[in-house]
């Protein structure tokens, strides 16, 4: 014959909210799968369980499977859950701790509240049946060194450099050989600089010869 206890547990494997009448009611939520990396453990999905002592209203739920497990009446089986809870409640006057195997542990707090502790060996959901905690050895990736960035700030009292001037200038810094008659080699960019200089320096010639001629 199955005990109280168990009767709650085969209920909660199959539902998730058990309601025992005048005590309180149970609630089950499933959670995915746990990776603790810390401990090198890794649990599998399972149903979360609280309790909440104001479910009071009774849902017929655990009266029917209670009434047919024991083969009892209605009202047999009602007036045994009763006596169920009773006893509960007096324990946890008297300042008891009840342990429910499979369940959990209740225990009353100064303040008259209810604390529920779950049984965390016994897995309720059934998808997770036979399935275990495996362990793991964690390993720490490598932590890769940043390479520094360097930023390169530019110094405001150095002034820009004016490659139009620099041009001129070097124009003129060459036009001495010309006056002199003397050709240097000249590459096509120092033609192409030189040759407004060259072409005003003929000019200024043919005016002096004509000058003299007259």
């Amino acid at each position: 014959m199955q005990g109280f206890e168990d009767i709650i547990i085969q209920l909660l494997l199959r539902h998730n909210c058990v309601v025992v009448p005048g005590f309180g009611g149970f609630v089950a939520k499933q959670v995915a799968a746990e990776i603790d990396l810390d401990k090198g453990l890794i649990s599998p999905p399972k149903k979360a369980l609280l309790f909440n002592r104001f479910l009071l209203t009774d849902d017929g739920l655990l009266l029917a499977e209670y009434a047919r497990l024991r083969g009892l009446y209605y009202d047999e089986a009602k007036s045994q859950l009763q006596q169920h809870t009773d006893a509960l409640q007096r324990q946890l006057l008297n300042g008891e701790t009840i342990k429910l195997p499979k369940l959990g542990t209740f225990s009353r707090q100064a303040d008259g509240q209810i604390n529920f502790e779950q049984d965390r060996f016994f897995n309720l959901l059934l998808s997770s049946y036979g399935l275990g905690n495996l362990s793991f050895v964690a390993q720490t990736a490598p932590v890769k060194e940043e390479t520094p960035i360097i930023e390169l700030h530019t110094d405001p009292t150095i002034r820009k450099v004016n490659w139009t001037r620099v041009a001129a200038a070097a124009c003129c810094c060459r036009s001495p050989s010309i006056l002199s008659g003397s050709q240097p080699k000249q590459t096509h960019s120092n033609r192409v600089c030189l040759a407004p200089q060259i072409s005003t320096l003929y000019t200024n010639k043919t005016r002096l010869l004509i000058k003299n001629l007259n």
